[in-house]
């Protein structure tokens, strides 16, 4: 039996998620025997990167080898792969989705088993390229009972930093990742296609802009938000703005809204972080917001 610090550990789902979460656990000492997926081949590609793990038929299987179990699938495919399993009292579930409550997992606590959310905060990359590791990831949390602190330990054990996340706070908490996420990547190939509808070489333009947005992050991070602006807003330079608002206005106007409501959360932060004069700052709202009209 494992100790009530680290129970034995199942996955049911073994994409990237799993794979990268999966093989942090197995190095942190956590003994992960069992993963099963809807693909035999996945669960076995997870199962030989980790000694003494299996990979099962089902998701049941998983659940009588170890105590606690992680729900790595698809969020849509969550409940039903909880429902697929004969969970006992004693049983510990938990999933990954950023977006789901506990309610996902009801099929599991309706039979008397602890349930939870782990959800780290990362993008994980193919589980054929190099693994997305966990150290210094934020993992937002959500449990019952006793199984919060064994979610909050293993976030330790894995050098990660554990959140609490209320029910109440998720969506909003989610909506937040998703913006740095899948709308930080959309709103650089739009950024991409803007460089080339200006006729400029389409091979340079996300070399360009990555790297453009590289140092911006990484200014970010060093020194905050506010003190990494840059651009004409930030300087009050309104007639370079209105040059970018003529351009996107004839030639790309289905960013011309993106670029208005980006511009307005610049100014705000520009005169929240002092850099930008109230004065400056009302003439460029007023000209964003006549655009946006």
């Amino acid at each position: 039996m494992a100790s009530e610090r680290k129970p034995t550990v199942g996955f049911i789902g073994a994409g990237r998620t799993a794979t990268s979460l999966a093989v942090a656990l197995a190095d942190a000492g956590y003994q992960v025997i069992a993963v099963s997926s809807r693909s035999a081949q996945s669960a076995q590609r997870l199962a030989d990167r980790i000694p003494e793990c299996k990979a099962v038929a089902t998701g049941h299987k998983v659940a009588d080898a170890a105590q606690l179990v992680f729900i790595t699938t698809p969020d849509d495919d969550i409940e039903r792969a909880t429902a697929s399993v004969y969970w006992q009292q004693g049983h510990q579930v938990a999933h990954c989705s950023g977006a789901l409550g506990l309610e996902a997992l009801w099929p599991a606590s309706a039979q008397g088993a602890e349930v939870g959310s782990f959800h780290p905060i990362q993008t994980f990359g193919p589980t054929e390229q190099p693994l997305t590791g966990l150290d210094s990831v934020v993992v937002g949390l959500e449990a019952q009972g006793g199984l919060f602190q064994t979610l909050k330990t293993m976030v330790t054990d894995i050098k990660g930093t554990p959140l609490a996340v209320p029910a109440e706070s998720r969506a909003l908490y989610h909506a937040a990742a998703i913006m740095s996420c899948g709308h930080l990547a959309a709103l650089l190939q739009s950024a991409v296609a803007l460089w080339e509808k200006a006729g400029l070489p389409a091979g340079l333009g996300a070399q360009a802009l990555q790297h453009l947005a590289e140092a911006t992050l990484m200014s970010v991070k060093e020194r905050g938000a506010g003190p990494a602006l840059t651009g004409p807003l930030v300087r009050g330079d309104v007639e370079t703005v209105r040059r970018h608002l003529a351009a996107l206005k004839s030639q790309a106007p289905e960013l011309l809204p993106v670029y208005t409501s980006l511009g307005q959360q610049v100014v705000e932060l520009s005169v929240a972080s002092g850099r930008l004069p109230e004065a400056k700052a009302e003439e460029s709202r007023k000209l964003l917001s006549a655009t946006e009209a």
